[in-house]
């Protein structure tokens, strides 16, 4: 599988910080694609070259589709520095998402999403920017340490197309405590048995993580087959 590693850098830039905000980098998988891009962002805590990214781009761009990574500021500033940074006010990720997006072209040529909180604020500006759909992996519905709600007020009336992949036993959201009819009828949830937040098997689960993932990117592919006809 070809994988490019492109950097976009628009202004000269004193200090370590600002080179986290003001540079996109980005990882391409399967660039001869000339249809769909997914644009792809990382979890909270994961780098988007984690072992879980990197499988998900790689089993999508298989399919014939180009896959772009990218990494919000504090994630490039931990890469940078080499020393954890927290991440930044969760609303700046809105618009992290919206300045990558500036940088890409046409938005009908864009399907969004990410890993979590990747996902989560691809959801979040998904229809202001115009782009044609959004992929979820592992939707954060509850925050898992104390169960309260995250705020998924975007997705009651989102009208980009969506598809949100879950593991049934996952701590942000297992399946029976989602209110699935709430949700806006343009996202479709698709469950996957007994799998945890990174689609890991728990217990008594038939599948392996590696069929898991399998099965994740297939339906993410039907997905963009779906958006492209």
């Amino acid at each position: 599988m070809a994988v490019l590693r492109m950097r976009s850098i628009t202004s000269t830039i004193p200090s370590t910080r600002e080179l986290a905000v003001q540079t996109t980098n980005f990882i391409v998988n399967g660039i001869t694609n000339t249809g769909l891009t997914l644009v792809l962002a990382h979890g909270a805590g994961s780098q988007m070259d984690s072992p879980f990214m990197d499988r998900v781009a790689d089993g999508i761009a298989v399919h014939g589709f180009r896959v772009l990574r990218f990494e919000f500021p504090y994630m490039r500033e931990r890469r940078i520095t080499g020393k954890r940074v927290r991440p930044e006010p969760l609303d700046l990720l809105a618009n992290d998402w919206k300045k990558v997006l500036s940088e890409l072209g046409d938005p009908k040529k864009l399907v969004i999403g990410g890993k979590s909180v990747g996902g989560h604020f691809a959801a979040k500006v998904a229809d202001e920017m115009g782009v044609r759909g959004v992929v979820c992996l592992g939707y954060p519905f509850l925050l898992p340490h104390n169960q309260e709600p995250f705020d998924i007020s975007h997705l009651f009336a989102l009208k980009s197309p969506t598809i949100i992949i879950q593991g049934s036993h996952d701590p942000y959201g297992k399946e029976g405590t989602i209110n699935e009819n709430s949700i806006s009828s343009t996202a479709t949830m698709h469950w996957l048995p007994k799998a945890d937040h990174d689609l890991y098997p728990v217990e008594g689960c038939k599948k392996t993580h590696d069929e898991n993932i399998l099965e994740a990117m297939e339906k993410v592919a039907e997905f963009l087959d779906f958006l492209e006809n």
